[in-house]
């Protein structure tokens, strides 16, 4: 009887040598990296409109203009 792909073991990987487990673990560091520099964006964004007193969102559309059209 000869041996069949079937009947070969596979040849065991490490676990850092392996594709699938490799490719899984490189794409949740760099969600993880993306994730941190969004949460960076908006924190620097808001401390800084915050240290000028600027502000931000749609509270102006429920005040007059200051102007006749």
């Amino acid at each position: 009887m000869t041996a069949t792909a079937e009947d070969r073991e596979r040849p065991q990987i490490s676990f850092w040598n392996d594709p699938k487990v490799r490719s899984i673990l490189f794409q949740i560091i760099l969600l993880l990296v993306l994730a941190f520099m969004a949460y960076e964006i908006v924190v620097n964004t808001m401390s800084n409109l915050k240290s000028r007193n600027i502000a931000s969102g749609f509270g102006f559309l429920s005040k007059t203009s200051g102007f006749d059209i």
